[in-house]
């Protein structure tokens, strides 16, 4: 049965949903405050979007894989920094390639997807008062559109889910050419490179494509507030952003700079700065007129990028409630549905995701940093441990607890 649908957000999680609708039959109207054109030429990055391999599985069954394999990363280098110099070292394969692609490309090309595929794309900017009407005029209307005002306005916070109040990191996202990976202290291939400073957070190297199609690196700063790596409040610049976080190499990490001594910005645009709670909202979002919605995606829960998990998260939360809207046949997209609709995401991924890339936010916890520990020694617990940020799931519950984290250690002992 074709249902009246509406999306609100044309981000990843909106496009993918607003696609999926429409191949099941349905009338579908996209609202989105950015034409295509926007996406692509207008606008800085909105993310890291490191996408695991079964994330990237989702988008392929929807027809939206138009990158192939630029570029991935093969699995995760982590660096524990301590006294200034780097210490234990885990480098482990992922269960599948990490792609990284540029959001404004993506989002770009998949509003141009949605309108060939019979979408009706609306270029409007949706405050409460457009919501109302929207949500009037159609049997479900979902709401994608990131950390908007708008999503404070309708979704209440979940305060038993939500672990922190304020942001745990002040992050800074710098899109750079000119590193060479190669000379990387003992490249083995390209990877996430996770530079772990347990006083001041962490900072990342990641292969990315560009919207130019060019090949690049991601450059993540995730600096505890306050902190010696918080350091970039200051830049009115990407290009003053480089020259600060190549600064902080030069002083704090000098086994790397050979290979990113010569890095520029990518694009004009091309670097973020801030900072936001990480947190998870109520699934019904009730407007004054009594008219209900639901979020999706970043509105839904917003993850601090430490762990790779808000996107990842949006995609298979967007997977979700697509099976539950096939499954809904001609019954009411009522608060209940909602409910469980959201319920099933938060029991089957969405719950060990958000906790465990909030563990990443705080001291390593002994189960945990004994697993990391052991990695470092090991690549076959490397590869493993590795393997299971495809599927979080899958770190629970001997992540948490010594003797359980033992016994899965004691797997691998020759």
């Amino acid at each position: 049965m074709s249902r009246k649908i509406a999306v609100i957000g044309a981000g990843q999680a909106g496009l993918i949903c607003a696609i999926g609708l429409l191949d099941q039959g349905h009338e579908v109207t996209l609202y989105s405050d950015r034409t295509a054109s926007n996406w692509l030429n207008d606008v800085p990055p909105t993310g890291l979007n490191g996408i695991q391999h079964a994330s990237a599985q989702i988008e392929r069954r929807y027809g939206l894989d138009y990158w192939g394999s630029e570029p991935e990363a093969v699995g995760i280098d982590l660096t524990l920094v301590a006294d200034g110099q780097p210490g234990p070292r885990l480098i482990g394969r992922a269960a599948g390639p990490i792609q990284v692609v540029d959001l404004r490309l993506k989002c770009s090309r998949w509003m141009e997807e949605f309108e060939t595929r019979g979408g009706t794309l609306v270029i409007q900017s949706v405050e409460l008062e457009q919501l109302e009407a929207i949500a009037a005029q159609h049997e479900l209307t979902i709401v994608a559109a990131g950390k908007a005002k708008l999503m404070g306005e309708v979704f209440q916070r979940d305060p038993e889910r939500s672990v922190y109040d304020r942001p745990q990191r002040r992050i800074a996202m710098l899109l750079v050419k000119g590193v060479d990976d190669r000379k990387f202290p003992g490249f083995k291939f390209p990877a996430l490179k996770f530079n772990l400073f347990p006083e001041w957070g962490e900072y990342f190297w990641l292969p990315y494509f560009h919207k130019t199609g060019q090949r690049c690196y991601s450059m993540i700063f995730e600096a505890k507030p306050g902190g010696p790596m918080d350091l970039f409040d200051d830049c009115r610049s990407g290009a003053e952003a480089v020259e600060v976080g190549k600064q902080f190499v030069r002083q704090h990490a000098p086994w790397e700079l050979e290979a990113c001594e010569n890095m520029e910005l990518m694009d004009e645009m091309g670097w973020l700065k801030g900072g936001f709670p990480p947190t998870v909202r109520h699934p019904v979002g009730r407007l004054p007129s009594g008219a209900i919605v639901t979020p999706l995606g970043d509105t839904a829960m917003a993850f601090d990028p430490v762990g790779g998990q808000g996107g990842n998260n949006g995609i298979h939360m967007t997977q979700n409630l697509l099976e539950q809207v096939q499954a809904n046949g001609d019954a009411p997209f009522d608060e209940q549905w909602m409910t469980n609709t959201f319920e099933r995401h938060w029991q089957n991924f969405g719950r060990a995701a958000y906790s465990f890339n909030n563990k990443l936010l705080e001291p390593l916890e002994p189960a945990l940093a004994s697993v990391v520990m052991a990695a470092a020694k090991n690549t076959a617990i490397a590869d493993d441990f590795v393997s299971r940020f495809d599927s979080p799931n899958r770190f629970f519950p001997w992540i948490e607890d010594m003797e359980l984290a033992q016994q899965h250690l004691a797997q691998f002992a020759s």
